[in-house]
Order: structure tokens, then sequence, then C-alpha cells
């Protein structure tokens, strides 16, 4: 062991999430306390250590000596926490995101030409937020992620090429952004649906889809995410819905020699697994080709493939020219 230390102060507090990147370690938990040990920075900062609600978030950074560089708190006047996996760090600039849960109608939301959603939780109901503060410190992109009904956020991730990626639950009237191409609905089939959200560099909103089936109570939810490169991303939480015609949860075999498939409900609940394509040509319109049915490969001015025709599921395509040489290998999800 290097270093093990307790931190909080006179309230109840916890640590929920921790991320390391470049040379900085970043903890986010809650507090309930009036009074813990801060590192407030002054400057352009985002400085706050007086407590708005009866839980507020908590900000902590480290250097990997762990020495505290900045602490602050972060929240309303309702109580406000952070997923299990609502921490990630921007891998080229350093800016720290956050994702968790708000019972807050006046959280300090910040929005310029960023996607926002301004609609504060119901009375009594908890919804999603996102947070972003750059690498000095500073509040860049904060907004609410309603729903009608209760809403959580627990995981977000962001890829190498800066886009990010966020999992969670929701009920009706969830901000979802169908995308052509791209396994997408806006309708809430259960009680409450796994949330996927996508957005870009520019924090705007790409793609965003319920996932889930027709499970009575809690439904689904997804628990935290993960990113392949940028090539896949992968989920997993839990479900109540038994996989039934009449029940429609979404259920996938990629028909993989070898690869796990269930399609039984062993009990009340039970966890899942969930696999999507994606790359970062993700938004932009493919070439029309009037015969779908023939396999047809094109790459665009800016070196974007394009494949149509091809059967569903992952399959490798070898892609040679007139004179029979290979010109490209590429995976493809036959989306």
């Amino acid at each position: 062991m290097l270093w093990s230390t307790p931190w909080g102060g006179s309230g109840d507090d916890g640590a929920r999430t921790v991320r390391a990147a470049g040379n900085k370690i970043v903890v986010v938990g809650y507090t309930g306390s009036s009074v813990l040990p801060q590192a407030l920075n002054g400057g352009g900062n985002w400085n706050v250590s007086t407590s708005a609600g009866a839980s507020d978030v908590v900000i902590l950074e480290f250097n990997l000596n762990g020495d505290q560089q900045w602490g602050t708190l972060f929240g309303g006047s309702g109580s406000d926490g952070v997923g299990f996996h609502g921490l990630d760090i921007d891998p080229v600039t350093g800016d720290i995101y956050i994702v968790g849960g708000t019972r807050s109608t006046d959280l300090p939301l910040l929005y310029t030409t960023d996607w926002y959603d301004a609609i504060p939780p119901p009375a009594g109901i908890t919804n999603g937020y996102i947070a972003e503060f750059s690498n000095a410190r500073d509040r860049l992109w904060v907004s609410y992620a309603s729903s009608s009904g209760e809403a959580n956020l627990h995981a977000v991730r962001v890829s190498q090429d800066r886009e990010i990626f966020i999992g969670g639950y929701a009920a009706a009237a969830f901000p979802c952004q169908p995308s052509t191409g791209l396994y997408s609905t806006n309708a809430l089939l259960g009680g409450q649906d796994g949330v996927i959200m996508h957005f870009d560099v520019a924090h705007q909103y790409l793609w965003g889809t319920y996932f889930g089936g027709e499970g009575a109570g809690n439904g689904e939810r997804i628990q935290t995410i993960a990113i392949k490169e940028n090539e896949r991303l992968y989920t997993c939480g839990y479900t109540n819905t038994q996989y039934l015609p009449a029940l429609l949860f979404p259920l996938t075999d990629e028909g993989i020699i070898g690869s796990w498939f269930e399609d039984f409900l062993q009990g009340g609940l039970d966890g899942f697994i969930a696999a999507f394509c994606f790359d970062d040509a993700v938004g932009i319109s493919a070439p029309v080709v009037a015969d779908q049915s023939q396999l047809v490969v094109r790459v665009d001015a800016s070196g974007h493939w394009y494949i149509t025709g091809a059967s569903a599921g992952m399959q490798p395509i070898l892609v040679c020219d007139a004179a029979g040489q290979s010109a490209a290998r590429i995976g493809t999800c036959g989306h």
C-alpha cells in the first residue's frame, strides 16, 4: 500500500468514483458536512465552500503525490449525487465530466452554444444532470437531463476523439435523439428504461435512446459503459423483462460461434450486456444507393467508409482493387 487516507468533515461524506489521467487524480462523491477540508484556489476556478442543500456533490483533485490541489462543492438547494461511474477525464484537455442525479431545481446551469436541457426535476423527484469543468477548474457546461418521472445518470466515458457517452435510466419524456441507421427509440416501454446519450466535442446531441423492455416497476437501468477505441460502445445493467414477443426486450444474437447468448430471464432481476457500434461518422448521412440488396463499399473525400447490403452482425470485409490486391480490411456491424 502506497497511500490510504480518510477525507471528510463533520457530517456524512462518501467518495463515489475516481479517475486518473496525466498528472492528476480526481475523486467525486457527496457530502453533508458543513465544514470539510477544501482547496479553493481562487482565480477563475469554480470554488464553492458552503453547502447549498442537504447533500452536495464534492469534487476533489490531487496530484500524483497525493497532495490536494482542488476541492469544491457542486449542487443546488436539494439533494445532489454522482453516479458510481459518473466521472471521466477528457484524454486531450484534462477536462472533468461528471453525471448523476439531482433533486435541485436551481443547479448552476451553464450553456452557450451547447445542447442543454433547462427543465428542473419535478418536486420530490430525482432527474439527471451533466456537468463539465475545465482543466483550469472552471465550470464549462452544466445541463439537466430531465424526465417527467424518476431519472438518473450513472456513467460517463469520453472517447479517444473526445466524444461523450452517458448511460443511466429514465421514465417518460426523457430527451432522446434518434439517428438514422443507429438503434434508437424515443418510446418508453416499461416503468423505467435504460438511456444512452452521445455528444460530440462541441456538446451537440448526436444520438440518444431508451434501451429496455416492458418490465414493470424499475424495468431496466444502465449502470456502466465502456468504449473500445472508436469502434464499440458496451453497456451493462439489469432488467426484469422476460424475452417474449409481447415484452419486446431488445435481445440480439451477434451470431458469432462460441459467443454467449441467453434468451431466458433466470430470476426477478438479471444482468444484461449490450454492444453498439459507432464511428466518427455518426451523424453524417451515407451516400444513397438505389439497390440496398447489393454489397456496395464506398469511401468519401474525408476517408469515411460506407457499406450497404451487408448482413446483420459483426463481420470482416476485405476490399480489393481491380487487380485483386487488398485495399482495406474493414470490420462492420452491418447496420
